[in-house]
């Protein structure tokens, strides 16, 4: 709540953010985020934003994304080039396609939380956390010959994307079994 003239409005502490110009990108508070969609290939559409101008002096240049299986910890590595220039909102683009049915197992419902490692021009890696960007519908898929995978990107409590993948037959029961079983609970 500012006024006018710029100062802090009665009853509100102004906060000063000293040092911003000269701490190492890696302590920077950097807000990446990612926007799903799917077809055959599930599609992460990254976004980082330019936040106090430092990242632009930094000049990302890859983005690595981890999908991190809850469970077993298994890491599925993929890479993207940050495209151009800051856009016009002050952020640059990347995308990240994955291949869902590499994230299936089988019978079992699978969970994968995603991150991501921002490379600079300066070959700095910084790993932080992705927030939930648009496109968090469940689809279905048609995986490698012809298997029905069931998917659920979705926001965790925290805001980070994660992806559900059940495969198969078997995989499309248990989760109507389970939606049953919650309904009937009500």
């Amino acid at each position: 709540m500012w006024d006018e003239a710029g100062s802090a409005a009665d009853g509100v502490e102004e906060i000063i953010l000293d040092g911003l110009a000269d701490a190492p990108i890696g302590q920077l508070p950097l807000h990446a985020a990612a926007g799903v969609r799917a077809g055959r290939r599930l599609v992460l559409e990254l976004s980082l934003a330019d936040l106090y101008g430092r990242t632009a002096q930094a000049g990302p240049q890859r983005a690595s994304v981890e999908l991190r299986h809850r469970v077993t910890g298994r890491v599925r590595r993929y890479e993207a080039t940050w495209q151009g220039e800051p856009s016009g909102d002050g952020g640059w683009r990347a995308r990240v396609t994955v291949g869902p049915a590499a994230l299936s197992e089988g019978d079992a419902i699978t969970t994968w939380d995603a991150w991501v490692t921002l490379t600079f021009r300066d070959g700095e890696p910084v790993t932080t956390t992705l927030r939930a960007g648009s496109g968090l519908r469940r689809r279905v898929v048609v995986g490698r010959r012809g298997r029905v995978l069931l998917l659920q990107p979705y926001a965790t409590s925290s805001g980070w994307p994660a992806l559900r993948v059940a495969d198969g037959p078997a995989g499309a029961r248990r989760v109507l079994a389970e939606r049953f079983a919650r309904r009937m609970r009500r």
